[in-house]
């Protein structure tokens, strides 16, 4: 009947959103890493987060900070030579010939030192910072960054999303949000169709 229907699919809403929230965060990472070492205990945020960026990696500042302020915190650059609380380093961090892969390929090491970001290239950086921001906490929480070691690279070489305003007009400004969504979970091509002969 329809009441037992509604029953059912209540109860099955209701454990699934348990089960959600009984998750880790480092359960519910998208995409799901290839290599994740959890270790016990938890990071905690600072009010001023310092971060070592070297020139190879300065691109990616304006996303950092705009990471930071989601969280909650601000980004200050540490000083030379003193502990910072991320930090960015240059490095292979996969055994492959494949230059794409090398590419985005990154390293995630969070401790109680902090956290530091391995990466040979900037790409590898940003899909690394993505990662991080998701295991950041919400702003104005008290819960902490899972201590783990998170390796990634790309299985598939082009991830991508196609969107066709020849037949389905969007606006600039929502394409661009569409982009910076996808960007969060490491797509890295964005097939555009601005118009054909099929849909005018």
């Amino acid at each position: 009947t329809l009441f037992w229907k509604c029953t059912i699919l209540g109860s099955l809403l209701f454990l699934n959103d348990t089960i959600v929230q009984a998750a880790s965060a480092l359960d519910t990472l998208l995409p799901v890493p290839r290599q994740c070492e959890a270790r016990e205990g938890g990071l905690a945020l600072p009010a001023k987060a310092t971060v070592s960026l070297p020139q190879a990696f300065s691109v990616l500042r304006p996303e950092i900070e705009r990471i930071f302020q989601e969280a909650g915190m601000a980004m200050e650059p540490a000083v030379p030579g003193a502990a910072a609380f991320v930090s960015f380093r240059e490095g292979q961090v996969i055994g492959t010939t494949a230059a794409w892969q090398l590419a985005e390929a990154h390293r995630l090491d969070i401790d109680n030192a902090g956290v530091v970001v391995t990466a040979s290239q900037p790409a590898g950086a940003f899909h690394a910072l993505q990662t991080l921001r998701q295991l950041l906490p919400s702003k104005g929480t008290n819960e902490l960054i899972p201590k783990s070691t998170i390796t990634d690279w790309p299985e598939f070489r082009i991830r991508g999303y196609m969107v066709d305003v020849g037949r389905n007009y969007q606006p600039v400004a929502q394409l661009k949000e569409q982009i910076d969504v996808l960007a969060r979970y490491k797509y890295n091509t964005f097939h555009f169709h601005v118009t054909d002969n099929h849909g005018w």
